[in-house]
């Protein structure tokens, strides 16, 4: 989230205004959810800046909270001890579509301080670092596609029948007021489809703004009994739902297409998290040579972590600027994720706790799918298929 509007004091200054009286503590989990508490804003200047706890199976639960046993940083034997979160005051931005609200994000972090390493955010910093290390500065930019659904799962159109609510441009407007470079909102092919883009910022910043992209998003429909959703594959939906990605990188060293092809389909859980989202071809990444770089296009999709796809992105242009090339171990669906951990390169960049933890959570979703077949099904289709 650009900068470029605040200050270290904005939030005293607008708290002393009476303008804002609300602060959104905040985090993200695994998965791109924005978690977190509502605090009165005068507390936190009084206190700030802080250490919060929250649960720490939040950082490795499922997409509906749910926790498992398999999970080895947090799961029911553990006793889910705090994750601790510091926020600070300085960071705070308007919440552009709740009134008199600010929101600030910080870092899963142990007690001690040290980032967690199964936490997205800290894995892209990591990463980022290490490129940094070796001359290569980054940016991101993103284009982001969802819809928006009644309560009966009908499509909303962009404008209403009055002509007063068109949601598209409610959430352009929460955006540029909540200080995120968007660069447009446009309905998409389907209806009640949608799609945000955002200028090129420090990877950090877009996973923090694709997070509040969403949020935004989800409050705003709400606010109207509606309903925002962000998955590959919808009810009535002819076009898949994507997070495309702008990765701009300075100073690497050339990387074939193919080869970096090739990585990323060895690791597709971690851009297309889903049962759904494993299904949906995928455009190979694409090059553009740029002043000073290279800008790829990657696709991803809608449901995935922006943080986890920027870290998986970078790492694998990292690696392959050191020489690694794909064994031919692609991955194919949910069920297949533990050869994530085959890959030394992935290990070696993302860090094995991380991929520890996230590979039981794609097997589960592969497990939940594999009991939901009925025998109805396989009667249907054997031998014939």
């Amino acid at each position: 989230m650009s900068k470029a509007d605040s200050s270290d004091t904005w939030l005293a200054d607008e708290v002393a205004a009476g303008r804002v009286d609300t602060v959104a503590l905040s985090f993200a989990d695994r998965l791109g959810g924005w978690r977190g508490k509502r605090v009165p804003a005068r507390d936190f200047l009084e206190r700030g800046p802080l250490v919060l706890g929250f649960c720490d199976g939040m950082i490795v639960c499922d997409i509906q909270c749910g926790v498992i046993e398999q999970t080895p940083f947090s799961n029911y034997s553990t006793g889910y001890p705090d994750l601790h979160v510091r926020l600070d005051p300085g960071d705070a931005r308007p919440m552009g579509w709740r009134s008199r609200e600010a929101f600030v994000f910080g870092v899963p972090s142990d007690r001690e301080g040290t980032m967690l390493p199964v936490a997205p955010i800290s894995v892209l910093t990591s990463v980022i670092d290490r490129l940094a290390q070796r001359g290569v500065m980054t940016s991101a930019g993103a284009e982001l596609s969802g819809a928006f659904f009644d309560n009966e799962r009908r499509p909303v159109l962009a404008l209403s029948a009055d002509g007063s609510r068109n949601l598209p441009w409610l959430l352009l407007d929460a955006l540029v007021d909540s200080w995120i470079p968007v660069r447009f909102s446009s309905p998409g092919f389907d209806a009640g489809s949608f799609v945000i883009g955002i200028d090129p910022v420090s990877p950090l910043e877009l996973a923090q703004a694709i997070v509040v992209t969403k949020g935004a998003a989800k409050e705003l429909a709400r606010a109207d009994g509606n309903e925002a959703v962000f998955m590959t594959r919808r009810p009535g939906g002819g076009q898949p739902a994507l997070l495309q990605l702008d990765v701009l990188v300075y100073g690497a060293h050339s990387v074939e297409p193919a080869l970096l092809a090739g990585l990323l389909a060895q690791v597709r859980p971690l851009l297309f998290p889903s049962i759904n989202a494993m299904r949906q071809p995928v455009a190979a990444p694409t090059m553009l040579t740029i002043a000073g770089g290279t800008c790829w296009r990657v696709t991803a999709s809608a449901e995935a972590d922006t943080a986890t796809a920027l870290a998986t992105v970078l790492s694998a242009i990292g690696a392959a600027m050191e020489g690694c090339v794909p064994n031919g171990m692609c991955i194919e669906n949910l069920a297949q994720s533990a050869l994530l951990l085959e890959h030394e390169w992935l290990r070696d960049w993302l860090g094995l706790s991380f991929l520890e933890n996230a590979v039981p959570l794609f097997e589960y979703e592969a497990s939940l799918f594999s009991e939901a077949i009925t025998d109805w099904e396989i009667e249907r289709y054997w031998g014939t298929s």
